[in-house]
C-alpha cells in the first residue's frame, strides 16, 4: 500500500481506531517483525503482539506508511489497543486498502479481494469518514496534530450534522474541542448557537475568575469584547480558558496582562493573543511557545515600561481610515535583523503603536522576495499592506520596458498574496533621469509635467497593475507639484508625500486641504521629519541636501513639534489616511547617522521609541 497524502493515513488511523477487533491465532512475531524497515517506536508496540498472517499483513501495511505518520499518535495507541487482547481484524486490513485508493480505482485482483471481503463500517463510522475527508488539507492538519481521542470523534460526528457554513467554522476553529471534551452546555451551543451563546460565554468568564479573577478584569477591558459577545469572542475565551486551566501557564499569562499592574490602556500583549485566537493562530502557535512568546512577551515588557505614557489621552474626534507607517530599509535589507525582531517590529507597529497598515517599499523584481515576506508577517499581525513599487531608488537609469515588466510581476504576486493597495510608483519625474531627474533637484522634471509625458507613464503603470491586480491603485506624488501633471482619474485615490515646510506655513493648510477638495479620497503616502533642529526649514529635501552639506543638531523635540503640525493638519482637514515615514533607518548611513538623525520613529539600535513615537501613538490611539 502505499498512502498519497497524510489526509487519507489520518482517515485511515481514525477508522483504524474506531473499527471493532476480532480474535485470531497467535504466533511469534519478533522475527518477523525485525525483518520490517519499521521506525523503533512502531517495534517495540508490535512486539507485543503474536503474529499470525493477518498480522503479519497489518505490519506490512504499516511498513508503506510515510514515516511521520509510522509513529504518530494515532498508529502507536491504535497498536497498543491491539496488543493488550493481542488481536486484530482482517476487516482493518482491507479498510486500509479501501480507503488508500479513494479516487485512483483498483486494479482487478485488488477489486476482487474486497468484493469478497468487504468492508460494511458502522453509519457513525462512515460519516466521521466521510467528512474527514471533504474538509480543507490545512484544517485535517489540526486534527492530526490535535488527535483523535477523548471527545474528539464524537465531536467530528455532531459537527457533521451542522449547518455548512457555520460547520466549516467549528471543526477549523476547533470550536468548543480545544480541551478534548464536550460537555453538554457545548453540545446544546453547537446544535443552537444563538440560543446557548450567551450561556457558553458567561461559563466562560466564571471559569476563567476561579482561575485568576484578575485576568477576567483585563479580559474585560479589551476592543473585541466591548459589544454584545459573538461566536468568535467566546471562541477565544475558550482558548484563554484552555490556556489558564494549565498551571504552567499561569505566570505567562499575568506576565502578558501586566499582573498587578494599573493601568488605564488595555493590556496589548492580551489584545494580541486575542487575535491570534481570533484567526485560528492557536492551532498552529501557541503564544507562549518560539516566536510567540519572544514578540508575546517583548510586547507585554514594553507596554510595562512604557504604561505610562500609552496611558496618555488619544486625539478626540474622527480618525483617518489608514493609519500607517512606512517602512523602507529593513524591507529592503538594510537593517540586519532576526526573523524574530522582524515579527516583533510589526506586532509594535499594529498594537503599540496602533497603526491599521504600513506601506512597504519594493525597489526591484529581485527583491521582491524579501518583500512579501514581510508582507506576510505585517498581515499576520492584522496589518494591511501597501506595496510601494519604487525601482528608482537604486536604478535611476532603468528602461521604461525593464519598468514595465517589473511592475507587471510585483502586480500579479501582490494579487496572490492579497496586498490592499498597489502604489504604482512615485516621483519619477524627479527621480528618473530618463525624465531628467536628478536626484532630489525638483525643479529639472516639472517639464515633463507641461508636456504630458508624465501623465502618460503613469496611466500606462497603472493600466499594467489594473490587469493584473484587483485591490487600490494609486500612484504618489510630490506636494509641491501640486495636482498637474498626472491624470487621477483611473486611479482609486490621490496620493501625496507631503512634509511640512516653515517657508509654506501659512499655506500649508491650503495646500492639504486644496488636493482633498478631488473627487476622489486624499492619502497622505509620506509625512515625517528628520529629527534636527532645523528640521522644520528644510522638509523632505534635507536628507540628500542640507544634512549632508551642514552641521545639523540633533533635535527630537524638534521632530515631535513637526510631525504634530503634519498630523492635527491632516485630522483637521479630514484626509483618508495617512502614512507616517518611516518606522526606523540604519545607524550609520553613508553621510551621517540616519537612525540618530533620520526620520525614523524607532530607535534601531536602543531598541526603544523615540519621542516622535509617542506623537503618532497619540493621534492613533483609539
Amino acid at each position: 500500500m502505499k498512502l498519497q497524502t497524510w489526509k487519507k493515513a489520518l482517515i485511515t488511523g481514525t477508522s483504524l481506531a474506531l473499527l471493532a477487533s476480532t480474535a485470531c491465532q497467535s504466533s511469534e512475531t519478533k522475527s518477523y517483525a525485525k525483518q520490517l524497515k519499521l521506525p523503533r517506536e512502531v517495534l517495540t508496540t508490535v512486539r507485543q503482539l503474536e503474529c499470525d498472517a493477518i498480522t503479519r499483513s497489518l505490519l506490512d501495511e504499516l511498513s508503506h506508511f510515510p514515516k511521520d505518520l509510522q509513529t504518530h499518535e494515532v498508529t502507536l495507541n491504535y497498536l497498543k489497543e491491539v496488543s493488550k487482547d493481542k488481536t486484530v481484524s482482517y476487516d482493518e486490513v482491507s479498510g486500509i486498502k479501501r480507503l488508500d485508493h479513494d479516487g485512483d480505482g483498483l486494479n482487478l485482483e485488488e477489486e476482487n479481494e474486497l468484493k469478497t471481503d468487504p468492508l460494511q463500517p458502522n453509519p457513525g463510522i462512515k460519516k466521521v469518514v466521510d467528512y474527514l475527508k471533504s474538509v480543507s488539507d490545512e484544517t485535517l492538519d489540526i486534527y492530526k496534530r490535535l488527535g483523535i481521542d477523548g471527545d474528539v470523534v464524537p465531536y467530528i460526528n455532531l459537527v457533521s450534522t451542522l449547518p455548512k457554513d457555520f460547520a466549516d467554522y467549528a471543526i477549523k476553529s476547533k470550536l468548543c474541542i480545544q480541551d478534548k471534551k464536550l460537555t453538554d452546555l457545548e453540545r446544546k451551543f453547537l446544535k443552537e448557537p444563538d440560543k446557548y451563546l450567551q450561556e457558553l460565554y458567561d461559563y466562560h468568564i466564571s471559569e476563567i475568575s476561579k482561575i485568576d479573577p484578575e485576568l477576567t478584569a483585563k479580559v474585560g477591558q479589551l476592543p473585541y469584547l466591548k459589544d454584545k459577545p459573538d461566536i468568535k469572542a467566546m471562541e477565544v475565551l475558550e482558548d484563554i480558558l484552555y490556556l489558564a486551566s494549565n498551571s504552567q501557564n499561569q505566570s505567562k499569562l499575568g506576565k502578558i496582562y501586566g499582573k498587578g499592574i494599573e493601568r488605564k490602556m488595555w493590556p496589548v500583549a492580551l489584545e494580541r493573543v486575542f487575535y491570534k485566537g481570533f484567526g485560528n493562530e492557536f492551532d498552529i502557535n501557541n503564544p507562549f511557545e518560539g516566536s510567540e512568546w519572544y514578540v508575546n512577551s517583548n510586547l507585554a515588557e514594553f507596554q510595562e515600561k512604557y504604561n505610562k505614557e500609552m496611558d496618555i489621552e488619544g486625539v478626540s474626534g474622527p480618525k483617518p481610515a489608514i493609519l500607517g507607517v512606512g517602512l523602507l530599509h529593513e524591507p529592503l535589507g538594510y537593517l540586519i535583523k532576526s526573523e524574530n525582531d522582524t515579527e516583533l517590529d510589526y506586532a509594535l507597529i499594529r498594537w503599540a503603536l496602533r497603526c491599521n497598515a504600513v506601506r512597504l517599499y519594493c525597489i526591484d523584481y529581485i527583491d521582491d522576495y524579501d518583500v512579501f515576506h514581510h508582507a506576510k508577517i505585517a498581515q499576520d499581525e492584522g496589518l494591511d499592506v501597501w506595496l510601494h513599487f519604487f525601482p528608482l531608488f537604486n536604478n535611476s537609469n532603468i528602461s521604461s520596458d525593464e519598468f514595465k515588466q517589473q511592475l507587471s510581476d510585483i502586480s500579479k504576486k501582490s494579487q496572490e498574496q492579497g496586498i490592499k493597495g498597489l502604489m504604482v510608483s512615485s516621483e519619477v519625474d524627479i527621480w528618473w533621469n530618463k525624465m531628467g531627474g536628478d536626484l532630489g533637484h525638483s525643479t529639472v522634471g516639472h517639464a515633463y509635467r507641461n508636456n504630458g509625458d508624465l501623465s502618460k507613464f503613469v496611466d500606462e503603470l497603472v493600466q499594467i497593475a489594473r490587469q493584473n491586480y484587483s485591490g487600490l491603485v494609486t500612484y504618489c506624488d510630490w506636494w509641491a507639484s501640486g495636482l498637474r501633471g498626472v491624470n487621477w482619474a483611473p486611479m482609486d485615490m490621490v496620493s501625496q508625500n507631503i512634509y511640512y515646510h516653515s517657508a509654506y506655513d501659512q499655506y500649508f493648510a491650503d495646500y492639504v486641504l486644496q488636493m482633498k477638495s478631488q473627487s476622489k479620497p486624499l492619502i497622505i503616502s509620506e509625512t515625517g521629519s528628520l529629527t534636527i533642529s532645523e528640521a522644520d526649514d528644510i522638509g523632505a529635501g534635507g536628507d540628500f541636501t542640507y544634512v549632508i552639506n551642514h552641521n545639523v543638531h540633533h533635535d527630537p523635540e524638534k521632530q515631535v513639534r513637526v510631525i504634530d503640525k503634519e498630523l492635527n493638519v491632516f485630522y483637521s482637514i479630514g484626509v483618508h489616511g495617512i502614512f507616517v515615514h518611516v518606522w526606523d533607518e540604519p545607524a550609520l548611513g553613508q553621510q551621517y547617522d540616519k537612525n540618530k538623525l533620520g526620520f525614523g520613529i524607532w530607535d534601531y539600535v536602543k531598541k526603544e521609541p523615540k519621542p516622535s513615537f509617542w506623537i503618532v501613538y497619540k493621534y492613533y490611539k483609539e
